[in-house]
């Protein structure tokens, strides 16, 4: 069996509330990440890292990013390997539309040498202005088929076509 940290991320819109959620996972990173706990980030960052993860690239003012890429770097996550679209939020704008990767998993080295074949894949958007983003171990799990039984007893019993079939 392994141990492993997952911490779930819906970051404010506001820059400034933000550094209270960079500091956090500081702290977390501190008081509950050893060199061998696996741990997973993910969610809503409501920044990104690059200007290719923006349809517009960067903002004239891009301290939000900045303070990102500074939080990730301190607590040494980066993104976990991903399939679908890169832009994962879009502004409702049909006419100029924004696109950003605002949701992410990000993990430690640690994770990805215990959860090697691990990967996170971003869903359609649906409803929501923003994609999902589920995390696969890559673990196979084999099922095992087991054959349709039933006892016989229950066949020969004189009411059982009568249940079945009113069933």
């Amino acid at each position: 069996s392994c141990c492993c940290v997952i911490s779930f991320i819906y970051a404010f819109n506001a820059v400034g509330n933000r550094r209270v959620l960079w500091d956090d996972l500081k702290q977390i990173d501190v008081d509950f990440i050893s060199d061998n706990t696996p741990w997973c980030i993910m969610g809503d960052f409501n920044t990104f890292l690059e200007s290719s993860e923006s349809n517009m690239g960067l903002p004239r003012r891009n301290n939000s990013i900045s303070e990102f890429r500074n939080c990730i770097c301190d607590i040494g996550v980066s993104d976990l390997r991903f399939t679908g679209p890169i832009f994962t939020w879009w502004d409702g704008n049909t006419s100029s539309p924004l696109l950003r990767k605002l949701d992410r998993a990000v993990v430690n080295s640690t994770w990805l040498s215990t959860f090697d074949l691990s990967s996170a894949e971003i869903l359609p958007r649906g409803i929501s202005d923003h994609c999902p983003v589920v995390v696969g171990l890559g673990v196979h799990c084999e099922r095992i088929k087991k054959p349709f039984q039933i006892f016989h007893y229950l066949l020969e019993h004189e009411r059982f076509f009568e249940v079945v079939s009113h069933a």
